[in-house]
C-alpha cells in the first residue's frame, strides 16, 4: 500500500508582509502544472516529436475563507485595481514573490518550499452568500494568480 507523504492540511502560502495576515485563512492551494511546447518532424512516414522552447505554467489558484469584514478579499480587489491603474497606486504595478511551505506530518519541520516569482492576481471568483444553511458554513473565494516561474527547494529542515 502506498502512503501519501504530502499531508494536505500542513502548508502555508506566504506573500510579503502586506498580505501576511491571510496565511491562516487559506484553505486550499492548487499547485500549477508545467508544460513545454513541442513540434513534430515528419520523416519516412513517422513523426519525430522534438521539444520546443517555451515553458507554459498553469495558474496558481488559492481558496480562502472570507473573513467577517471581507478585509482579506478587499486586499486582493485593491491589488487587482492597482495592477489595472498603476498611476493611482502608491506602489505602481506590483508583482510579489510568494512561497508555498509544506510541512512534515507533525507540522514542525519543513518538507519543501516552492518559491514563486513575480506573482500577481488576475481573477477572483464569485462569493456565494447563503441564508438556507443549517450548520456553520463559511463563504469562500478563489483567487487566481499568474507568475513567471517557480523553484522547488526540498529537504530543507
Amino acid at each position: 500500500m502506498a502512503i501519501n507523504n504530502l499531508i494536505k492540511n500542513k502548508f502555508e502560502l506566504v506573500f510579503d508582509e502586506s498580505l501576511y495576515d491571510i496565511v491562516n485563512e487559506i484553505i486550499e492551494v492548487d499547485f500549477p502544472g508545467l508544460g513545454i511546447s513541442y513540434f513534430g518532424q515528419k520523416w519516412k512516414g513517422l513523426t519525430n516529436n522534438q521539444p520546443g522552447g517555451d515553458l507554459d505554467f498553469d495558474v496558481l489558484d488559492i481558496s480562502m475563507i472570507v473573513n467577517e469584514d471581507m478585509s482579506n478579499v478587499k486586499k486582493f480587489i485593491d491589488w487587482i485595481f492597482e495592477l489595472k491603474n498603476p498611476e493611482t497606486s502608491e506602489n505602481g504595478s506590483k508583482k510579489l514573490p510568494a512561497t508555498l511551505i509544506c510541512y512534515r506530518p507533525d507540522g514542525n519541520k519543513i518538507r519543501f518550499k516552492v518559491d514563486f516569482t513575480d506573482v500577481f492576481p488576475v481573477n477572483m471568483s464569485k462569493i456565494k452568500f447563503k441564508t438556507n444553511i443549517d450548520d456553520t458554513e463559511y463563504e469562500e473565494v478563489t483567487i487566481t494568480f499568474v507568475f513567471n516561474k517557480y523553484e522547488i527547494k526540498g529537504g530543507l529542515i
